[in-house]
Order: structure tokens, then sequence, then C-alpha cells
């Protein structure tokens, strides 16, 4: 369903609809979900994981979703401490 024209036409008609149109995806390793909906956007932002997601992941799942659409980075479940002029880790 992923590649189908009918999904093709879905995300068409939304983008012609909103602005900004997000799809959550499985991980981009291990299934082809998060590569056949890249491929039908205009770019990507990569969620990872504080102290879980290796380097070799995120350059390999980069290479996978190709690294010119990339939008920006979510970095999660980082463990700040707030100093006394801002955020400090």
């Amino acid at each position: 369903l992923l590649g189908s024209p009918a999904m093709r036409d879905l995300v068409a008609e939304a983008g012609k609809r909103y602005d900004r149109v997000i799809f959550d995806t499985p991980a981009a390793l291990g299934v082809p979900d998060a590569k056949a909906v890249a491929e039908l956007t205009d770019g990507f932002v990569l969620v990872v994981r504080a102290d879980v997601t290796v380097q070799q992941d995120i350059e390999a799942a980069l290479d996978l979703l190709d690294r010119r659409h990339l939008l920006g980075l979510v970095l999660n479940g980082a463990h700040l401490s707030v100093g006394r002029y801002g955020y400090t880790n």
C-alpha cells in the first residue's frame, strides 16, 4: 500500500490541503516503511534516543533515507539539569 498509486494520491491531496503533513513511521532500520514513506515526502526528521542509538545506526538510517532530504534531528531522552544560567549537562 505504501508505494501504491492510491498512497501517492493521498499524500498529494494532503499536501494540497495542509501546509505541513507529518508521517510517523516505525524505526528506519529493519522495516521498509520509513523508506517507502520518505520517498513520498519532501524531507524527513530523524528521531534518535540519547545513550541508546549508536552512531552507526544513525549513519545507516541517513543513507537509507537519503540524507540530502534531512530537515533536522530530534534527540529524545537526553537528561539535562537546570544550571544557574540555563541548561547544562
